[in-house]
């Protein structure tokens, strides 16, 4: 009776054991799973015609440390998404000014990176969950998108340009805004 008993605590200790590794499996299982597919619903939005989009990632020993580095990731990616833009844009609105040009884009752009800056923390939201699990070694890891909606930006910038002292001179609303919608309609096309 000692020994049937022995084997039946034996035989269940085996399969206690047995059960927490598979559920360690299926729990490491489940975050990878769980972080490539939420990862790659973050992924697939990316700057469209409404939307500029930015995504960032993070790591700390403090899941708010691995937070705040995605952030500023997201916002550094936004930034530089947002300021390619609008030098591309200023350079088509003075596009006509001839050697002038030149002297107008580099004042915007030196004016331009602090605006953009913020403009993102008035405007910018993160967009996608967030996604955290920790590393094997007891890292946080954070991944996340932000988005700003491009009219936001527009307008940010055609109240900067029609107040500055620089482009008062030349600034001309109408044609602002038309630039932007046409800007909009490449962006549409997949220009």
């Amino acid at each position: 009776m000692m020994e049937k008993l022995l084997s039946i605590s034996v035989i269940a200790l085996f399969l206690a054991i047995q059960d927490v590794n598979c559920n360690e499996s299926r729990t490491e299982l489940m975050n990878v799973n769980e972080e490539a597919r939420v990862a790659n619903r973050c992924v697939k939005h990316q700057t469209d015609a409404n939307y500029f989009r930015a995504h960032g990632a993070g790591a700390g020993r403090h899941q708010n440390t691995a937070k705040v580095k995605a952030k500023m990731a997201a916002n550094s990616e936004l930034s530089n998404t947002i300021q390619y833009w609008m030098s591309e844009f200023m350079s088509k609105y003075v596009g006509d000014l001839g050697q002038n040009a030149e002297e107008y884009i580099l004042h915007f752009e030196a004016n331009s990176k602090e605006a953009i800056e913020r403009i993102i923390s008035e405007n910018a939201v993160v967009a996608c969950d967030e996604v955290e699990y920790v590393k094997e070694d007891g890292m946080y890891n954070v991944s996340l998108m932000i988005e700003i909606k491009r009219k936001k930006v527009f307008e940010a910038f055609n109240r900067i340009l029609s107040t500055d002292y620089k482009w008062k001179d030349i600034y001309n609303q109408q044609k602002l805004e038309d630039l932007f919608k046409t800007g909009i309609a490449e962006v549409k096309r997949g220009k």
